[in-house]
């Protein structure tokens, strides 16, 4: 019997280091991760957490995807802000969709990012987002444990959505963020995205551009969903501010204030920027 308990353990024991998860003992030499991380840690793969691809632009736009907006070809000419032409003519036509005035959009997007519309990586202010959730002793886990890896999880999600000729918007693996995986030019956390309870996006996502994905780095789809995020708040709320004050939650009580002493008087300087 003693034989046979020990040739049972040996098997065991060999079966174990065949199977067990590549991650535990890659993943920042940790032995002892969670269930979850292990799920967390594991490689790209283009079929986990797909969520519905989000809403297209709402019919009763004012204008069509494309027709204020044709093109990103004119880059290189700059407007007086800084801004391209393009990035301009985006913040217009928000501003005439939402009715979130123009100087509010453009405002979040220059405190959030500077006016980024990439180059994250060249940025030291980013990082790559996997190592971040998955190093416990990053500032990520450090300062926001659980919620870390939920965002993680969100992130991978946003990742894999599918686009009509079938490839994902981005490998997680690869995409650089703020230290609490803030993403893309409106540096939003992956949850102000999409509900990891049940994977569906939240209500003011929209894929504004068009083309089949919500895609939190592209310029177009960010700050139309931020824009409509706001628009929701003042119909729910009653006023701007106030919706603001509900988008940015306790951490910035003063966002509405901020953005309006430095960047209403910037904006509307620009002849014919703002209507008053």
């Amino acid at each position: 019997m003693g034989g046979l308990l020990v040739s049972v353990g040996v098997i065991a024991i060999f079966v174990w280091s065949v199977v067990r998860p590549w991650n535990i003992e890659h993943v920042n030499g940790s032995e002892s991760m969670t269930e979850d991380m292990i799920h967390l840690a594991q490689p790209y793969s283009a079929t986990a957490y797909r969520p519905v691809n989000p809403r297209p632009r709402q019919p009763g736009s004012q204008t069509s995807a494309g027709h204020v907006l044709p093109s990103w070809n004119h880059l290189a000419s700059r407007t007086d802000l800084g801004l391209s032409d393009r990035e301009r003519d985006l913040v217009m036509e928000l501003e005439r969709e939402s009715g979130v005035p123009g100087w509010v959009l453009y405002g979040l997007w220059c405190q959030r990012s500077g006016c980024l519309s990439g180059g994250w990586q060249q940025s030291g202010d980013w990082q790559r987002s996997r190592d971040m959730a998955l190093d416990p002793n990053s500032r990520c886990r450090r300062e926001r444990s659980q919620d870390c890896l939920e965002e993680w999880r969100a992130l991978q999600s946003i990742c894999r959505q599918c686009r009509p000729d079938g490839s994902a918007v981005c490998n997680p693996d690869e995409v650089w963020s703020s230290y609490a995986l803030a993403l893309g030019p409106l540096q939003q956390l992956p949850r102000h995205f999409i509900l990891t309870e049940d994977w569906h996006w939240q209500d003011h996502i929209v894929d504004y551009d068009g083309d089949g994905v919500y895609d939190p780095h592209r310029l177009d789809d960010a700050l139309a969903s931020v824009a409509t995020a706001l628009r929701n708040g003042i119909i729910t709320h009653g006023s701007l501010p106030a919706a603001m004050q509900v988008y940015a939650g306790n951490a910035e009580p003063e966002l509405y204030t901020l953005l309006r002493d430095q960047y209403y008087s910037r904006w509307c300087a620009v002849d014919g920027y703002c209507a008053d």
